[in-house]
């Protein structure tokens, strides 16, 4: 899987929602594979994101919809109207049917680089929603952190 490597130009912050602690874990495992050096926030519960998005400022947020708390759309509204989190790019990683959900995602401000991922998935896929985050991060960083 060394191939898969992408060296960040700096410590690339992740937070992750799943409440499945083995897909946790698995996911947290490839992630850090994939980028060195990252710092990966775990949270299980979708009532924990806020608090921990506004203390720890993430480069981009990774959660399934279905968990334990606030399902992950409701999450995603409520941090797009937050203005310490409304860029934060998020990657849904979810079993749920998007078309289900794109409606209301659509309406809280999904926009790309924002992506979903269907479970299950190949590894690649996460690697290319991440790769496709830090493109744009590095693109428009000027817009990005002056915001």
């Amino acid at each position: 899987m060394s191939d898969l490597r992408y060296d960040y130009p700096r410590p690339f912050t992740i937070l992750y929602l799943e409440s499945d602690e083995t897909l946790r874990s698995d996911v947290v495992d490839l992630l850090g594979m994939f980028y060195q050096p990252t710092r990966i926030i775990e949270v299980d519960n979708g009532l924990e994101v806020m608090p921990q998005a506004l203390a720890h400022q993430p480069d981009v947020i990774i959660s399934d919809i279905a968990h334990v708390g606030l399902w992950g759309h409701l999450v995603f509204a409520e941090l797009r109207r937050h203005p310490r989190t409304g860029q934060v790019p998020f990657i849904f990683l979810s079993a749920a049917d998007p078309e289900h959900f794109a409606s209301v995602l659509y309406e809280s401000g999904l926009r790309p680089p924002d992506s979903f991922i269907r479970k299950p998935f190949h590894p690649n896929h996460i690697r290319a929603a991440l790769c496709e985050v830090f493109s744009f991060m590095m693109e428009y960083r000027g817009f990005w952190y002056n915001q």
